[in-house]
């Protein structure tokens, strides 16, 4: 009889514990990527300051509750949106440094009109938000200079790149130069632009401390 009863209470202590180590119900992608995507269509269409989880809430036929169970602000909400949006491209190996330049900053022009609407957006309001800032520089420029980080640490091992150069801060030129280009003078990246960039600007300095010191 004893033994009966140890063996139910340990089988009823074994369900509590697996209760308790029973997940939550399971998030659901396609709520999360509607979600998302009106977070977008909002934000390209107001601007960061004038959005908000109502707004969002009712494009996508969500509650705010919904939202806020998933993101704890519109800022955290936003950055989660444009990072899914902006995914990091395939690093580009033409056996060619100035194609392989190229093809990086072509990938900014691939990455579409969208992407880029949602680039002037964010980075219109990053200087008047501290949290933003601080929360979405490295998913908005990450993926683009670790492609020229690549390409360049490449080079360097092959020899096609001169030893003094800083491949840190060429590396991060092109998105710099974009983002000022979006925002400062609200003009899109062509492909144009980024043939100058690459001929004018990122092919010569790979070679520049070779030729100030023969």
């Amino acid at each position: 009889m004893d033994n009966c009863v140890r063996s139910q209470r340990l089988n009823i202590a074994g369900e509590d514990l697996v209760a308790e180590r029973r997940p939550g119900r399971p998030r659901d992608a396609t709520v999360e990527a509607r979600v998302l995507g009106a977070t977008l269509d909002v934000l390209i269409e107001v601007g960061f300051d004038q959005l908000t989880i109502d707004a969002i809430a009712e494009r996508c036929g969500m509650s705010r509750a919904t939202i806020y169970r998933r993101w704890k602000d519109k800022t955290a909400l936003v950055v989660d949106a444009a990072s899914e949006l902006l995914e990091s491209p395939p690093v580009p190996d033409t056996g060619d440094l100035r194609a392989d330049l190229l093809e990086c900053g072509r990938a900014f022009v691939r990455s579409g009109e969208r992407s880029q609407r949602v680039l002037v957006a964010l980075l219109s309001a990053i200087p008047n938000h501290h949290q933003l800032r601080s929360s979405a520089i490295d998913p908005l420029a990450t993926p683009y200079i670790d492609l020229f980080r690549v390409v360049l640490h490449r080079a360097a091992a092959q020899g096609r790149l001169d030893a003094g150069v800083d491949i840190e801060l060429l590396a991060g030129t092109f998105s710099a130069l974009a983002f000022e280009r979006i925002v400062g003078y609200g003009l899109a990246i062509d492909d144009e632009y980024v043939v100058r960039v690459v001929d004018g600007l990122l092919v010569p300095a790979c070679h520049a401390v070779g030729r100030q010191n023969p």
